[in-house]
């Protein structure tokens, strides 16, 4: 938040930094560290060219980092970016499999509301379909007869499609087992 802060130089400058003296360099008061620290570094943390992060260290002494505690720092935080990167990717996926759980719950009681409610209308057609085909109503004549039996042969389709239906979400809702043989 603030552009004057060392962090957020090297955030935006993208470049490590040692101050060798932090009471001479800037006021603590700006600083949230504590007054002991003389020496301070700052490395990015960066994942595919995008900064994450600041890694700060400090020091009691006073000028006490220097090339080489630079560069063992950047490979910890070359590392420590993707851990950290890696994590937040988790929470994501970890997230996203929530919510397609979720959906997926929802889907499986729409399909056995949605069944169910199918199922009620197919039986009253079909029981209608074969009283007039046993030609309970009357007689029927041949094309009558052919008529009704391609509407009884789609109705039987489609009460076997119903019953799949109510399969599926009994076997997904936990209601049915499977014996695999």
């Amino acid at each position: 938040k603030d552009v004057q802060s060392v962090s957020s130089k090297v955030f935006s400058e993208r470049r490590s930094k040692i101050i060798d003296d932090v009471q001479e360099e800037f006021s603590l008061s700006r600083m949230s560290i504590n007054d002991k620290v003389r020496s301070m570094m700052f490395v990015p943390l960066s994942v595919e060219n995008k900064i994450i992060g600041i890694l700060r260290l400090g020091s009691r002494e006073k000028s006490f980092f220097n090339h080489h505690h630079l560069r063992l720092t950047e490979l910890i935080a070359d590392r420590s970016s993707v851990i950290v990167q890696n994590a937040r990717l988790y929470e994501k996926i970890l997230a996203a499999n929530r919510e397609l759980e979720r959906l997926n719950q929802i889907k499986t009681e729409f399909v056995s509301m949605v069944s169910h409610e199918l199922r009620t209308p197919v039986t009253a057609i079909k029981g209608f379909v074969d009283v007039v085909l046993e030609e309970g109503a009357g007689p029927l004549n041949e094309q009558q007869k052919r008529f009704l039996k391609i509407a009884h042969s789609s109705i039987e389709k489609l009460t076997v499609l119903i019953a799949g239906l109510l399969d599926i979400s009994r076997i997904e809702s936990g209601q049915m087992k499977l014996k695999l043989a």
